[in-house]
């Protein structure tokens, strides 16, 4: 049953907490007053303050998803290819937010947002299928950004091999790419891949360590270790996906050299 629609009484402004009665929108009491103060008229000017703050948030959340879209998400003209690789979606067609696009040498080259996830995920150093050369770390950081935001906000992408060797060797690719674009360029998936989930216990135990060491640890990325460190599974492999999982939240969230540099000491001390 909805709340009445008046305000408590002549001197208050909040809203009044009893229930409107069937077919009207006061309550008893304020039914039966002669000139009941409507709730949404005294705090008008509050109510739009709360829309426009809303309505700024939304525009900086659509204008943040444009931006790691990349060059051409809103004017498709100057992109070189006209039709994705595997889905053969027109340019013209695309949906801005399913658009990743990079600029190289001065042209513009776009991508659908799966095929251009599923594509990175399989080389350590993932390159342009036209040009052949090298993605930047800066557009593969936007594409983990994008990734990341649709894992959270429930939406589609594209789903895991079934091969959960391969699944695990493609999470560590991810974690390498990140490795790289902080300047450890030696970093390789193979180095990881043979790891145990002991070995990843024992990396978690020892980041925690080194990052209480710290000044001003931060909080967050004490939690998910700490997530990571006494994760229980009901399999090895499911602990190790979601350890990796973890790990490319952290590292894709907080981007600091000082962290990344922790994390790879301690996969290395493990």
């Amino acid at each position: 049953m909805p709340q009445c629609a008046s305000v408590r009484n002549k001197s208050s402004t909040d809203q009044c907490p009893s229930q409107s009665m069937t077919g009207h929108a006061f309550c008893g009491r304020h039914a039966r007053a002669k000139f009941p103060r409507i709730w949404s008229h005294v705090n008008r000017s509050k109510i739009e303050r709360f829309a426009k703050v809303q309505a700024v948030y939304r525009g900086w959340r659509v204008r943040r998803r444009l931006a790691w879209a990349g060059p051409g998400v809103l004017k498709r003209k100057g992109c070189v290819n006209d039709e994705d690789l595997m889905t053969m979606e027109s340019k013209d067609r695309q949906h801005p937010f399913d658009y990743f696009g990079i600029e190289e040498a001065g042209k513009i080259w776009w991508f659908d947002f799966g095929t251009a996830w599923e594509w990175i995920i399989r080389s350590v150093t993932p390159i342009n299928p036209y040009t052949k050369v090298p993605f930047d770390h800066a557009d593969l950081a936007r594409l983990r950004k994008m990734h990341l935001y649709r894992r959270r906000w429930k939406m589609p992408v594209p789903p895991p091999t079934k091969d959960l060797a391969e699944n695990v060797v493609r999470r560590w690719t991810v974690l390498t790419h990140i490795f790289r674009s902080f300047g450890f360029e030696d970093a390789h998936p193979e180095q990881f891949a043979n790891l145990s989930h002991a070995n990843m216990r024992m990396m978690f135990r020892i980041l925690i360590a080194d990052l209480q060491d710290m000044p001003k640890p931060n909080q967050r990325f004490l939690s998910l270790c700490s997530r990571g460190a006494t994760g229980a599974f009901t399999s090895n492999i499911g602990y190790m996906i979601n350890s990796l999982n973890l790990a490319t939240i952290a590292l894709t969230d907080i981007q600091s050299y000082d962290i990344v540099f922790l994390m790879v000491s301690a996969l290395y001390r493990c």
